[in-house]
């Protein structure tokens, strides 16, 4: 007897451990009802629609408890809602392990995606930054050294002549881009 409680214990804490890893439960599960429920799912309803107040009948948790783990394992694809009630999605644990990868691959083959964007993005940015870069320093350079700089408007116009050129140079740049 005391094996098939210490079995028993063990299954129920590598449940919690799994509905962890897989990111179900939420903070506020401090008690670890979303396993307790899942199990529930998994041993009495298997494919068969369940409500929430059978569930919280044969689980002991109180029905508004239920009905919050009940949105969390419909949002992650394990259960779905038909006339009132929920119907586990997945057979086991395995399947429903398999659910979870197949949804992981989708999120990182998307991430991947975002990510290859973000870089042509920065990448485009960064030559863009190189290049006004060089042309200040070149801006100040010559502006430095021309020739109006001496003289009474301390080179103003060539600095204003300038900065346009730079300015349009920056423009015809912008229109090129995708």
């Amino acid at each position: 007897m005391a094996k098939k409680e210490a079995k028993e214990a063990s299954s129920e804490s590598e449940l919690v451990e799994l509905c962890r890893k897989m990111r179900l439960m939420s903070e506020r599960d401090t008690d670890a009802t979303l396993p307790q429920v899942l199990k529930v799912m998994m041993v009495h309803s298997r494919g068969q629609p369940v409500g929430g107040s059978e569930l919280s009948e044969l689980s002991g948790i109180n029905r508004i408890t239920i009905i919050h783990h009940m949105k969390r394992l419909e949002g992650a694809g394990f259960v779905r809602r038909e006339e009132g009630k929920y119907i586990l999605r997945v057979r086991s644990a395995e399947d429903m392990i398999l659910e979870f990868r197949k949804e992981m691959e989708r999120n990182f083959v998307e991430m991947d995606e975002m990510a290859r964007e973000f870089d042509e993005q920065f990448a485009q940015m960064e030559r863009e930054f190189d290049s006004s870069t060089r042309v200040r320093a070149l801006f100040v350079a010559t502006s430095s050294k021309h020739p109006s700089a001496s003289k009474p408007d301390g080179g103003n116009m060539a600095r204003k002549g300038l900065q346009a050129r730079v300015d349009d140079e920056q423009f015809k740049r912008r229109r090129r881009l995708p």
